[in-house]
């Protein structure tokens, strides 16, 4: 497949914006339009897999996006080009999700620091070691109704938190 763009030519095009305005411009016509490279030359299905996601969620399709490798395929930041064992970066962007999601994450946080307040030395350790926990494993830890969602492509299991 043909790359979208190269990392040079990224670089060229992120340097040449020269405010705001041009960087907002930037993010919108290459992080979230048009069609991922992992989809290249394939729509429909690019369709399907953000219908697919946004139906888990009850949200609508064009607020699910592609990001990372597997939108630009390369990798920006660790120089690599994207393949099949690259994991592909999920967006969803939705004002309901989030506060709901938030407010969750908020209040189990303010559970742990109650729980911190009590814990003598010995537990802190078992505490930090509590706090590097995935996202999927914290979020079947704190409230089973708010567990990650696991939907499978390509053979993987994706999880959505």
């Amino acid at each position: 497949m043909k790359l979208i763009m190269n990392p040079e030519e990224f670089d060229r095009l992120i340097l040449a914006t020269n405010s705001e305005t041009d960087q907002l411009h930037f993010v919108k016509k290459y992080f979230f339009h048009g069609t991922p490279y992992i989809f290249q030359d394939r729509e429909s299905e690019y369709f399907e897999f953000r219908n697919r996601v946004a139906n888990n969620f009850g949200i609508g399709f064009h607020e699910v996006f592609i990001v990372g490798s597997a939108k630009f395929g390369f990798s920006y930041l660790k120089k690599t080009t994207f393949d099949y064992d690259s994991d592909i970066d999920v967006v969803i962007v939705n004002e309901r999700l989030f506060e709901d999601y938030y407010g969750k994450i908020c209040d189990y946080q303010y559970q742990l620091d109650r729980m911190y307040e009590s814990m003598d030395l010995k537990e802190t350790r078992t505490y930090s070691e509590f706090l590097t926990l995935t996202p999927h494993q914290l979020g079947n830890m704190f409230n089973p109704s708010f567990s990650s969602r696991s939907i499978t492509f390509f053979g993987t299991s994706v999880i959505m938190l």
